[in-house]
């Protein structure tokens, strides 16, 4: 409910604070105000004022707290506590919940994320589109025994003002709750060119990372398999971020901006640090996602229901061969680029 201020009122005249006694004692006496002249009477200081006052600064406190709860809460403590957006948004639909998004990011302008909690998520995604390729599965239809295909917020404006070519708006971070499918990074274990030159990325994203571009590999791909099927249940509301990853030349170390769309996270953003890959070249934003601070609760993932290990895009610094990737039971290793591992991406929306 609104609040209704007071308007408070001087009292005003002349000889206010003149008292005339009566009654008196030694101990006591009986004071009457009897001012000359009161011109205006003033707003009198009562109980019922005082409490409605008492009570407007503590709803205040209460609504602050909350939105503060709800900017700031990262339900990755507890899993589950994070709330359906079709619910929080009042939409039947995840297209019309992605246009609702849309809405409060507000492009340029001054976004409105105040109604939105880290770990709110979309049911209902159906990725049965998506071949299995290469020795990988495919993607599956929702089933709401696994939640396979869960995408969980996972961040604000998280790539905002970054960027060789600056990403200007704003836009909401989403992950993967589970594994949705199991892809190799590689034909061969080669982690050389990195990501930017990796099978699954042609498979995520393309190769260009905007849905375009053909696998330069010997093997085919279906190029941006994974972000078209996506598209194809959310619509047309994925946002291309800039991000600056290591390239794992033959020799010495690079890196380079990249256009992600439909990305694997990198150490940095899961774990907040490098373990397996390079320390200084492995990603140069070194963003730590918020849905991955403070708790291994979601950096832990199920497919179809039992944990399993899931990729990320960081190339190992000590092994040619090798992909960072994070375990089962939550630690930080790296495999053979040609393991079929679980590939759980990350997005961003506008």
């Amino acid at each position: 409910m609104a609040y209704t201020k007071t308007n408070w009122l001087p009292r005003l005249g002349t000889g206010l604070n003149k008292f005339a006694k009566s009654a008196e004692t030694s101990t006591s006496v009986v004071l009457a105000n009897t001012p000359d002249a009161v011109t205006q009477a003033g707003t009198p200081f009562s109980v019922e004022n005082m409490n409605k006052i008492e009570q407007g600064i503590y709803d205040a406190h209460q609504i602050e707290a909350a939105n503060f709860n709800t900017l700031n809460s990262h339900a990755d403590m507890v899993d589950g506590t994070g709330r359906n957006l079709l619910n929080v948004l009042g939409v039947s639909s995840i297209p019309s919940a992605m246009a609702a998004l849309r809405t409060l990011c507000n492009g340029t302008g001054t976004p409105n994320f105040s109604g939105l909690m880290i770990g709110d998520y979309l049911d209902g995604i159906n990725l049965s589109a998506i071949p299995a390729e290469n020795g990988g599965t495919a993607g599956q239809a929702w089933n709401a025994s696994y939640l396979n295909n869960r995408i969980v917020l996972s961040g604000f404006n998280t790539y905002k003002q970054a960027g060789d070519t600056e990403v200007t708006k704003n836009h909401l971070l989403f992950t993967f709750r589970n594994i949705p499918l199991k892809k190799r990074m590689n034909p061969a274990n080669d982690n050389t060119g990195g990501y930017a030159a990796s099978e699954i990325r042609a498979f995520l994203e393309g190769a260009n990372g905007d849905g375009t571009g053909d696998y330069a590999g010997a093997t085919t791909v279906t190029t941006a398999a994974f972000l078209n099927a996506l598209k194809a249940q959310i619509g047309d509301y994925i946002l291309p971020v800039r991000r600056l990853l290591s390239t794992r030349p033959s020799s010495g170390v690079n890196w380079a901006w990249l256009t992600c769309s439909l990305f694997l996270p990198s150490e940095n953003e899961i774990l907040g640090e490098s373990a397996w890959g390079d320390p200084s070249y492995d990603d140069g934003l070194k963003v730590h996602f918020p849905i991955y601070q403070k708790a291994t609760t979601y950096r832990c993932k199920r497919y179809n229901g039992a944990r399993d290990w899931h990729w990320e895009c960081s190339p190992a610094v000590a092994s040619a061969a090798d992909f960072a990737y994070i375990g089962a039971i939550g630690l930080a290793h790296s495999a053979d680029a040609s393991a079929i591992f679980g590939c759980a991406p990350a997005f961003c929306i506008a």
